[in-house]
């Protein structure tokens, strides 16, 4: 996987996707997918052109950004700053930038897809640029459900508010973070297997406070796993961790990276009377898995 910048240039005329692409959503896969097909036909590579910085509770952080772009079938990433200076390109400016740095053989973009300075480039300005130039830029239909366009917003609404199932539908695989396995309370112990206190990345958006049936991947192997998003009420502490509960696992995995996926709600956090009330409450929540 390659990684570059705008203001470098390629000379391996890449087949250009254009988007913000936050989350690379099934809307978002689809058009990597008809880039891989105008690949197989010509053998050029598939570049997602994308910004970096921004939001700071991202769906996806930097790092799950590549990996879930090379899992989708893209050979490389084009970064542009998301800042003033760059905003302020207008659209000529910025399909000129395209030209003389990649020389695409194709282009790809969603029919809602702007560029330029006050967005007033448009997806049919792109089509009439880069065809004029002899260069196939398809543009294609957005992708709905429910005669609604599947958009990172939306996701991000179901995630904020907890609904990590309905978000999995329209993300296409299954909402995840990740992160090291760090020494928490101990309260596994209790129960006989391990748990797994991970504190995600804090550019990381999650999931409101709560439990959630989740699959954790240890050494690329998953396993049926309980995840506790936000406080310890019940031990009078307020800081923000998650805490994973492994049942079917045995062994030592403190300072190991392992990766977190969200499968669906349970309940809220709440506090319990007592630790022996909590314990009861997690075995019934462990049925659940």
């Amino acid at each position: 996987m390659k990684i570059t910048s705008v203001f470098e240039k390629l000379n391996n005329e890449p087949i250009l996707v254009l988007g913000k692409f936050d989350g690379l959503h099934r809307g978002h896969k689809t058009l990597l997918e008809t880039a891989k097909s105008l690949s197989k036909e010509s053998g050029k590579p598939v570049y997602v052109f994308t910004f970096k910085g921004g939001l700071s509770q991202k769906l996806l952080t930097d790092e799950e950004f590549v990996s879930v772009a090379q899992s989708l079938g893209a050979d490389g990433i084009i970064y542009a700053p998301l800042n003033k200076e760059f905003f302020a390109v207008t659209k000529d400016e910025f399909l000129k930038l395209l030209t003389d740095n990649f020389s695409p053989s194709a282009v790809v973009a969603g029919e809602d897809y702007t560029f330029g300075f006050l967005r007033k480039g448009t997806a049919e300005v792109l089509k009439e640029y880069f065809e004029k130039n002899g260069v196939n830029c398809v543009i294609a239909p957005l992708l709905t459900e429910n005669g609604v366009k599947i958009s990172s917003t939306e996701i991000r609404e179901l995630i904020k508010n907890g609904d990590v199932k309905k978000a999995n539908s329209l993300l296409g695989y299954d909402y995840f973070y990740s992160g090291t396995v760090t020494k928490g309370r101990g309260d596994g112990r209790l129960f006989g297997f391990p748990t797994a206190n991970v504190l995600p990345d804090e550019t990381k958006l999650m999931p409101k406070h709560g439990v959630y049936v989740t699959k954790i991947k240890i050494d690329d192997k998953l396993y049926k796993s309980l995840t506790n998003v936000g406080n310890a009420p019940t031990f009078g502490s307020s800081v923000f961790t998650t805490e994973t509960f492994i049942p079917d696992f045995s062994g030592n995995i403190y300072d190991e990276k392992v990766k977190i996926f969200f499968k669906d709600f349970v309940r809220d956090v709440k506090k319990f009377n007592s630790k022996d009330e909590l314990y009861k409450q997690i075995k019934k929540d462990l049925t659940k898995i």
